[in-house]
């Protein structure tokens, strides 16, 4: 998959609102990804999502079971309370990615941004290794998406 450099940038800005953990940066960030169209909007939804599950994929080196999924929304809620995302839409969402089924077919679009934005910054920045940065780890699954088929 090509990345489109034009929505690159305003996904990374949102993913470092989540990260940073700040609604209102957030909201910014969504506030300015709207503002450029239902088009531009699209697209930015469409790449962070495959960022969320290519990075999933990466952290547990496939589709997590069951069990693990269960962990990382326990995870997922204790240290992201913050967002406060709905559980059930977590669930869905993760899911989705894990199964690579369509996000759109179980969480709703207004749903979407929050969830797809506040749980992805949490992927890329939650299980890194030791000194390395969330934002190396964007790169990388930047990469990875690039250069796949």
């Amino acid at each position: 998959m090509r990345i489109d450099q034009d929505v690159e940038p305003a996904v990374r800005k949102a993913y470092g609102a989540a990260v940073a953990g700040k609604g209102d940066w957030l909201d910014a960030a969504l506030k300015n990804i709207a503002d450029r169209g239902d088009e531009f909007t699209g697209r930015a939804l469409e790449l962070a999502v495959v960022i969320d599950a290519a990075a999933l994929h990466a952290i547990h080196e496939g589709r997590p079971d069951d069990e693990q999924i269960s962990a990382l929304l326990k995870h997922f809620a204790d240290t992201e309370s913050w967002a406060d995302i709905d559980p059930h839409v977590s669930r869905r969402f993760l899911t989705a990615l894990a199964d690579h089924t369509p996000v759109r077919d179980v969480v709703s679009v207004v749903e979407l941004s929050d969830v797809c934005f506040v749980m992805g910054g949490w992927l890329l920045s939650s299980f890194l290794p030791e000194g390395k940065k969330w934002t190396e780890f964007l790169d990388e699954v930047l990469n990875a998406i690039e250069t796949s088929e």
